[in-house]
């Protein structure tokens, strides 16, 4: 599974998810699907639900192998949110995990020409094991 992010734009929605949701919920479950993204995750006292769906248009790149890649990995918010606060505008972003891997690698690399000084960063998160049920939302 591969993703690397459009814009400066998209990078900053996603990393304020993942702000918001450290106050909501320590882990969350992410899944991966053929069609995009997808969140879903009840606070600790499973009173609110969220739920997050991005499409894999949404991802400049959105590489996902049914038949190689996990379903879903469980992440720790908290550090996911540490490693996303390290980024700045003038890095890509790209999340990669390999099959059967217990870690994600998150990737900031220079994607300007402007010979700014700036450092490229690579973090490795390790997963969360969760057990957590799909809730059918009805509209």
């Amino acid at each position: 599974m591969k993703i690397v992010f459009a814009s400066v734009r998209k990078v900053q929605q996603f990393a304020a998810i993942f702000a918001n949701l450290k106050n909501f919920t320590d882990n969350v479950c992410i899944y991966f699907r053929p069609n995009g993204l997808y969140i879903q995750c009840m606070d600790d006292s499973h009173c609110c639900l969220f739920e997050c769906d991005l499409k894999a248009s949404w991802f400049k790149t959105y590489e996902f192998a049914i038949d190689n890649d996990q379903g879903f990995i469980g992440i720790n918010i908290g550090m996911l949110n540490k490693v996303l606060n390290t980024w700045n505008e003038t890095q890509t972003l790209t999340i990669e995990l390999e099959a059967g891997s217990d870690k994600i690698d998150i990737n900031f690399e220079k994607s300007d020409n402007n010979n700014n000084v700036h450092f490229d960063k690579f973090f490795e998160l390790s997963l969360v094991s969760l057990e957590s049920d799909l809730m059918d939302v009805k509209n």
